[in-house]
């Protein structure tokens, strides 16, 4: 990869990660998956955009597709990737829990 693609993978990357925290789910899907189409998948940068992606893609109610990516990230050529995935895949495959309805929210 040429210092022009890392540069624009890495001004994606900063750019989904910001977004997230920012609580703009949809742009960090949007910046990470462009980050994500530009870096070496199979790379340590690459599966830590992943990573996020796979987290930004749950935020964003888009759980089949953060699955699949976790199933994707458990064949990465990186030890901490592919145990990053399998933690990730093992939450999103959790069973959702049922709220009883006096449970509701209630203010301090």
């Amino acid at each position: 990869m040429d210092a022009e693609t890392l540069e624009l993978v890495q001004r994606e990357y900063r750019t989904g990660k910001d977004a997230f925290e920012r609580g703009r789910y949809r742009e960090s899907v949007e910046a990470l998956q462009k980050a994500s189409a530009l870096v070496q998948r199979n790379s340590r940068l690459g599966g830590e955009v992943q990573i996020w992606l796979v987290t930004a893609y749950e935020a964003a109610g888009m759980r089949t597709e953060a699955r699949q990516l976790c199933k994707q990230l458990e064949q990465h050529p990186h030890y901490e990737t592919r145990q990053q995935g399998k933690r990730l895949l093992y939450i999103l495959e959790a069973p959702q829990l049922e709220r009883r309805a006096d449970w509701g929210c209630s203010t301090f």
